[in-house]
């Protein structure tokens, strides 16, 4: 379990969704926020299609 948990970590993706998530909940938590709403959500976008396209991306490219 713990070899599984570590290989996650080592993920691009798993770095980025918890360092956006991470953001956003220490945004929401201060009373005088980092960032306004609109630059969080496009911070978020921004990581969202990082995510996505890595995802989308072949990792162990085709040979013929």
């Amino acid at each position: 379990m713990f070899a599984e948990l570590k290989k996650a970590m080592t993920s691009k993706r798993t770095i980025i969704a918890l360092l956006t998530a991470l953001l956003v909940t220490v945004n929401s938590q201060l009373t005088t926020p980092l960032m306004d709403e609109s630059t969080l959500l496009k911070i978020v976008g921004i990581a969202s299609a990082l995510i996505v396209g890595d995802s989308l991306r072949p990792t162990v490219p085709k040979t013929d």
